[in-house]
């Protein structure tokens, strides 16, 4: 072969290249509609009410009511937010070329050539009584286009290959993945059967409770974490659209686990899970009961709806918040009351006298932190609840809440907390309100206070200092005394009478650290006998009347404290308390030792 002969055919190498891609891939260029104007000028989404689509032999329907999107052919929520994303992109997808009829009849097979015959979907969007009509069809060689045709028009329009990108060539893709639609579904009861157990939830107020299979609490954390469980409970596959599916096979005729959501008695939605796919045991066979779609759904979800009643009790023995508590009784080796009036507390037993704010809030704190550990019994009976020395019980306290919607303000009965016998690490406790027996902690129940002594206020007394006349401190039969002269104070001596001053000052407003005992012979028992060290402040109190008021010190206690016991206003019998142990190094080098010298 010459040169010159290479040359030739290269040439018309060329000349056959530029003919292909300009019919192939050119055959566009038009006097057609503009370049650049908008496919679908009088579509607006805001008005579209229905979409049709049609993809080979699959057909879907979706209509939008109440300004939300649903498939109507199958029947099943749809994703909102892909359907208006459809919509939105259908109305601004732009016209980016225009094949005449003279240039589609030219090409060998015509319209079928560009994928429109027939096409490869239709899609008919409905405004109204305006019907828009739009053929789509294969993706043009070059650039992110498509081929797409207009009712009326012969010609082909190639516009933005997004339009293809956003058909649902599997039906599926426009349907809402979320097994229980929350969007819009109003409800105040959850009911739940696993089996033959059943449970359900009530929500009064803001305020989740446990109907069945008993009256009880519930945990509001466990309950929200329940419910956002369902909210975000996705479809893994859809199985069946048909009504007439056989139940049988999916384990749904009489399904093993079904969740409903009510409001007052209305069933508003409803699930039902089946058995497992053999070739998929992490999976279960469901069905929305107001659409009768089967799907498949992640095990893992059902079984969370297996789980008995008690995981939703709340674990709190009282979970009331102590700022709610009015009055509190209590019955134990003694019976006495806590009543609190605008924050102030006192306690109510043979005699009335201050309650103590710090610890009566200690004794809450503990109360609250008392958490059921297990069942002793669900149904207990009479027998049981004697049994278990409930019936009476050992010890019982009973809180009240104030309420002000009565004509007079009245406490109401919140619980009573009735403990009785215990085991090695536990205790059994009942609510008056609730069915079953609970075993609690036995430390920290232990702890919890059951004496009025143990609540009053850790003030000893309210003594004026200037109306206590007398000063004696004793060792066993060692006294020593000072009395006030109404001239110079305490003493002549200016440093003794200051010293005298201040500890005098300091017993008038002393205060225990710790309430320790009460009655005769408990204060022996920490080393206060008639032979240990003592002071007495003589003098005359409010009411005029002479007043005497002697403190006995014994062993050492906790925190460098020392035990201390004294007949306190309106009692007795002494009781024994933790003295600060600065306040007795004090008194011992100032009072006790200049005695034993």
């Amino acid at each position: 072969m010459s040169f010159r002969t290479t040359i030739w055919l290269l040439f018309l190498a060329l000349v056959l290249g530029g003919v292909i891609y300009v019919t192939e891939t050119q055959p566009l260029r038009t006097t057609g509609p503009s370049i650049g104007a908008p496919l679908l000028p009088r579509l607006e989404p805001s008005a579209v009410t229905s979409i049709d689509v049609t993809i080979s032999n699959q057909f879907l329907r979706v209509e939008k009511t109440n300004a939300a999107w649903a498939l109507i052919s199958p029947r099943y929520p749809a994703q909102q937010s892909v359907v208006q994303g459809f919509v939105e992109i259908a109305a601004r997808i732009p016209q980016l070329g225009y094949i005449t009829p003279k240039d589609v009849a030219a090409e060998q097979g015509g319209p079928a050539s560009f994928g429109l015959e027939p096409p490869r979907a239709t899609v008919l969007f409905t405004a109204g009584v305006e019907k828009i009509r739009l053929e789509v069809g294969n993706r043009a060689p070059i650039a992110k286009q498509v081929y797409v045709r207009k009712v009326g028009d012969a010609g082909v329009f190639l516009t933005d290959a997004a339009l293809l990108e956003q058909l649902p060539f599997n039906l599926d893709e426009w349907r809402d993945p979320s097994l229980i639609h929350f969007g819009g579904l109003a409800f105040d009861r959850v009911q739940i059967r696993s089996g033959n157990r059943p449970l359900e939830l009530q929500r009064t107020g803001g305020t989740w409770a446990i109907r069945r299979p008993i009256e009880a609490r519930a945990d509001a954390n466990r309950v929200t974490a329940l419910l956002a469980q369902m909210r975000d409970a996705r479809v893994v596959s859809f199985v069946s659209d048909l009504p007439t599916a056989d139940l049988e096979a999916y384990g749904l005729q009489n399904a093993d686990v079904r969740a409903a959501f009510m409001l007052n008695s209305n069933v508003v939605a409803a699930v039902e899970f089946g058995r497992s796919p053999t070739n998929a045991p992490d999976l279960v066979y469901a069905r929305r009961l107001s659409h009768t779609n089967i799907v498949l759904v992640s095990k893992e979800f059902v079984d969370a709806l297996r789980l008995p009643y008690k995981s939703y009790h709340d674990p709190q023995l009282l979970s009331v918040p102590a700022e709610k508590i009015s009055r509190i009784d209590v019955q134990a080796a003694q019976k006495f009351s806590l009543l609190r009036t605008n924050n102030t507390w006192q306690v109510l037993s043979t005699n009335i006298v201050a309650g103590d704010k710090e610890l009566i809030e200690t004794f809450m704190a503990r109360v609250s932190g008392l958490e059921i550990l297990d069942f002793g019994k669900e149904a207990p009976t009479e027998q049981d609840l004697a049994m278990l020395q409930l019936s009476p019980p050992v010890r019982r306290y009973s809180f009240f809440t104030q309420s002000t919607n009565a004509p007079a303000t009245t406490n109401l009965l919140l619980a009573h907390l009735d403990f009785g016998s215990n085991t090695v690490d536990a205790v059994y406790v009942r609510r008056s309100d609730e069915i079953p027996v609970y075993l609690t902690q036995l430390g920290f129940a232990s702890e919890l206070s059951a004496a009025a002594w143990q609540f009053r206020d850790r003030t000893l007394w309210s003594l004026n200092p200037s109306t206590v006349t007398n000063l004696a401190v004793s060792i066993g039969a060692v006294q020593r005394s000072a009395t006030k002269d109404p001239l110079t104070g305490w003493d002549k001596d200016d440093i003794v009478r200051e010293i005298l001053t201040e500890i005098v000052l300091r017993l008038c407003t002393a205060k225990a650290e710790a309430w320790t005992g009460f009655g005769d012979g408990v204060a022996q028992r920490f080393g206060i006998t008639p032979q240990s060290q003592r002071i007495t402040l003589s003098g005359v109190g409010a009411d005029g009347q002479p007043v005497q008021r002697t403190i006995g010190f014994g062993h050492r206690g906790p925190g460098g404290n020392v035990y201390a016991a004294a007949v306190l206003p309106g009692d007795t019998q002494p009781t024994v308390f933790q003295l600060s142990g600065k306040l007795y190094m004090d008194l011992v080098s100032n009072l006790f030792a200049p005695l034993s010298q």
